[in-house]
């Protein structure tokens, strides 16, 4: 299964304090790049998940290309 705990860590295991109870990360995640037409980097896309109030939420976070905003 793509949930299996080997494709994941414990957070606890870790020694991370978890004050939003995550209990566990992936240890392999897809980025996405987008790209302008010359090339540059125009964003850095992330893909999240995490539990909502009837089960697991999935969704993307983008970036700019300085990676901050």
């Amino acid at each position: 299964s793509k949930y299996d705990a080997e494709l994941s860590v414990s957070l606890k295991e870790k020694g991370v304090t978890d004050i939003a109870g995550i209990q566990r990360v992936t240890k392999e995640s897809p980025v996405y790049i987008s790209k302008k037409e010359d090339g540059s980097v125009d964003a850095i896309i992330l893909p999240i998940q995490g539990y909502g109030l009837w089960g697991l939420m999935y969704g993307f976070i983008s970036l700019e290309s300085d990676g901050e905003t």
